[in-house]
This record gives C-alpha cells, structure tokens and sequence, in this order.
C-alpha cells in the first residue's frame, strides 16, 4: 500500500481554501500563456503566498524538521534565483512589467500546488506514515520558501536594473 493518497482522497479532503487557491493559480496560468503587462504586486501574490505558507510550517514541526526545511531552503535559492522571469520592458512610473509568454510559471504553480496537496492529504489518510510525510512535507516547504525567495530577488534585481520605458507609450 502506498503512504499517498489517491486523486479521489485529494479532493474529498481539499479544503475550501485550496480551491479558491487553485482557482487563482488557473487565472495566472490563462494570463500566463500570452504576452502581456502585468503590475509588480500583483505578479508577486503567488510567490508571496506560497512563501508564506511554507514558513508556516515551520510552526508544527519538530526541530530536527526545521533542520531539513533550512538545508532544502538554502538548496533551493539558486534555482529561484536563475529562473525569475526577465522582464521585456519595465515601466517603473506605475510598477507595471511586460512579461513574455511561457506555459512555465503556470505549471510550476501548479505542480507545487499539487505536490504540497498530495503531502497534506496523505498526511490525513495515512496517520501510520504521519512522521515520514511530516519531514517530506517540511522539506518541501523549505525547497518552496528558498525557490521563492531567490525568485523573488532576482525579479527585483531585473525590474531595478532594467532601462526606463519611454513616457509615451501606452499599454496592450
């Protein structure tokens, strides 16, 4: 018998609350798909949240967890790091960045979604395997937080350091 839970356990057990996530992480993937402006906070929601949920769970966990989650975090960075989106032009007088269209983003939301969903709901269905899921899911977290964190700071270096737009275009 396998410790993960089954597609059917996923969805019978998904809380309100990963619904309406998954609905947002859907809406970027359509915006995502296209060419497109987008202003600064709002394309950092998504990594904002899952940054926030992975330090949450910190909070539940044993120390010797917390260790994992840290060394999975400091891994993660770099990858973050070399794969922010490179902005094609950058309007810092209203925070608005032209992002060029890519199916990744939206599918790396998406696989982090359900692989942190997968965690959670084994986590329930399987109480035999609670100690080994709680350091996969911890772990993962960590990868998650350290991934964001260096995404997020690259996409800042690049939106600082990109050359001012022209005041006369308009926006598409």
């Amino acid at each position: 018998m396998s410790i993960l839970a089954d597609p059917i356990q996923i969805i019978r057990h998904m809380p309100t609350v990963g619904w309406v996530f998954l609905a947002l992480i859907w809406t970027r993937a359509w915006w995502g798909m296209r060419i497109h402006w987008v202003s600064f906070t709002n394309l950092m929601v998504l990594p904002l949240l899952f940054i926030g949920f992975g330090v949450a769970d910190i909070y539940r966990r044993p120390q010797a967890d917390v260790l994992g989650w840290v060394f999975a975090a400091l891994l993660a960075f770099p990858l973050g790091f070399y794969t922010a989106p490179c902005p094609l032009t950058v309007d810092r007088r209203v925070g608005k960045l032209k992002l060029p269209s890519s199916f990744l983003p939206p599918a790396r939301y998406l696989l982090i979604f359900l692989v942190r969903s997968e965690l959670l709901v084994s986590e329930q269905v399987h109480p035999e395997a609670r100690d080994t899921l709680l350091l996969a899911t911890c772990i993962f977290a960590g990868a998650v937080v350290g991934y964001y964190i260096g995404w997020c700071i690259a996409l800042l270096d690049h939106y600082w350091r990109a050359p001012p737009r022209p005041a006369t275009s308009g926006y598409y």
